[in-house]
């Protein structure tokens, strides 16, 4: 099925940091060839009308109602559970109505079952969280260069970039990654090995393999 990509952004989240995820989506629609197909909605640090009332953050009406939502449901105070954001996602009212993927970026820290942190979070077919926080200490421009290599992981995970069931140039480590020069490969050393992931997309001029953009093409038909 095809939907509409939504991005958005916690209010903490700085525009240069924001535009690293929305140019990532770029770069996957140029490089899938799916861009005269899924169109992109920017919806920034979204907030609808009466998204507060009496000082209380209405359900399903702001970003920051899903965040603080998410805190409240998390079991560690200094992290949020990234799996509970795309849940909140899975289950809103609007997917209902509307649906779209989520291309959401955090400046908190993130985690997800038993790891000790996580730079991003993706849901097949439903869509991803990634945050900066880990990439905070690096210089700016590496920081968003390494962001939109997250994002640009992300994404590919929610496209089915490495299907189930592909034996070759695949590892398992934490899920099915890539092992060829592609964003899809796993960055399980942090910055490190999203620097040097970042280092060859730069360098190649291209996000993802053959491998991977063939997956992604054939997950949607087009």
């Amino acid at each position: 099925m095809i939907k509409p990509i939504y991005t958005m952004r916690a209010a903490e989240v700085g525009p240069r940091l924001y535009s690293a995820v929305k140019e990532a989506v770029q770069v996957f629609l140029t490089e899938t060839e799916f861009q005269n197909d899924i169109e992109v909605y920017d919806f920034g640090a979204w907030r609808d009308p009466g998204y507060i009332l009496n000082g209380v953050y209405q359900k399903y009406k702001s970003i920051d109602w899903y965040l603080l939502a998410t805190k409240h449901f998390s079991e560690r105070e200094d992290q949020f559970d990234a799996g509970i954001l795309l849940n909140l996602c899975l289950v809103e009212p609007w997917q209902i109505d509307h649906p779209h993927y989520e291309a959401i970026v955090v400046a908190d820290d993130l985690y997800h079952g038993q790891t000790n942190f996580i730079v991003g979070l993706s849901g097949l077919g439903l869509g991803m969280v990634v945050s900066a926080y880990r990439f905070m200490g690096l210089s700016e421009k590496e920081r968003i260069e390494c962001l939109k290599t997250v994002a640009l992981h992300e994404l590919g995970h929610v496209f089915g970039a490495v299907r189930p069931g592909k034996t070759q140039n695949v590892e398992e480590s934490l899920g099915s990654h890539c092992t060829n020069v592609c964003v899809m490969r796993q960055g399980l050393v942090v910055p490190g090995d999203w620097l040097k992931i970042t280092a060859d997309r730069l360098r190649t001029g291209r996000a993802f393999c053959e491998e991977c953009l063939r997956s992604m093409r054939e997950g949607l038909k087009i």
